[in-house]
């Protein structure tokens, strides 16, 4: 070999370990689900991956109407009124997948029947005021056919003690603020104000049994997306069949019997 190209290939090997010994690995995440998901990185770095949030958005409607607290809205008796407040309790949020039903990766510590259990850290509040919430380490993507939440209180979380779940959790920030002091929570809560009158009409639905919605409908999500799905809650059809004549229980069990049809996907 002439000693020329000896020289060139010393000189290329020399820069060559140079450049690897002042290299320095990129450290960072590695997880494709994740938001901050970096190609270029070499190693992945230890619980530094951040992921999209899974929640729901709410648009309130009286009909075809959206709903204001200054209007007055008619029953089906034709009782006027004004829906001054209304509140609720949702949990397990999720959405289907190929018959799979993907959620947080979020989950706290309960005591159920003497039997230490996890339960999704799921429990949010929604309102007239608070109108979308969200679940955090979602990590998932891709193309849902279905959306799934609970309204009311399971019963493990009925019977669970506040003190015995992580204080630093989402789900007891949310129950402590909904307990009532005989320990029972106040999963569903409406105020109306009847026409003519000055006093306010509460209905407050207290330890109601979970209700199950499914709402078909098709969500796409391209990966590292958070995921909130428009929904409408229509209160001509919650509190359809409703009259202001009627007792506090009877009041409640119309209110639960029309509780999944109130729901739907925005179109």
């Amino acid at each position: 070999m002439p000693e020329h190209w000896i020289k060139l290939w010393l000189l290329i090997t020399s820069l060559s370990m140079t450049l690897l010994a002042c290299y320095e690995p990129i450290d960072g995440c590695l997880d494709p689900l994740s938001k901050n998901y970096d190609l270029t990185a070499d190693d992945g770095c230890s619980e530094c991956c951040t992921y999209p949030t899974l929640g729901m958005g709410l648009t309130h409607r009286w009909g075809e109407e959206a709903l204001s607290t200054d209007s007055t809205y008619l029953n089906g008796m034709r009782q006027a009124f004004r829906l001054i407040e209304a509140s609720f309790l949702v949990h397990d949020i999720s959405v289907r997948q190929s018959d799979i039903l993907r959620s947080s990766s979020d989950s706290i510590n309960v005591s159920c029947d003497m039997t230490s259990v996890f339960i999704s850290d799921s429990y949010r509040d929604l309102s007239l005021a608070k109108r979308s919430t969200s679940l955090s380490e979602f990590r998932s993507s891709g193309i849902y056919d279905q959306f799934n939440f609970s309204l009311g209180m399971s019963e493990c979380a009925q019977a669970a003690e506040l003190t015995d779940l992580d204080q630093e959790s989402a789900t007891y920030s949310t129950l402590i603020e909904y307990q009532n002091e005989d320990n029972s929570y106040t999963s569903m809560s409406f105020q109306l104000i009847p026409s003519g009158s000055m006093d306010t009409l509460s209905i407050d639905l207290n330890n109601a049994p979970p209700i199950n919605i499914a709402l078909e409908t098709v969500i796409n999500q391209d990966r590292g997306d958070n995921l909130i799905v428009p929904i409408v809650v229509d209160y001509a059809v919650w509190l359809s069949g409703i009259s202001l004549d009627m007792t506090t229980e009877e009041l409640k069990q119309s209110i639960l019997n029309n509780t999944r049809g109130a729901f739907s996907v925005l179109e």
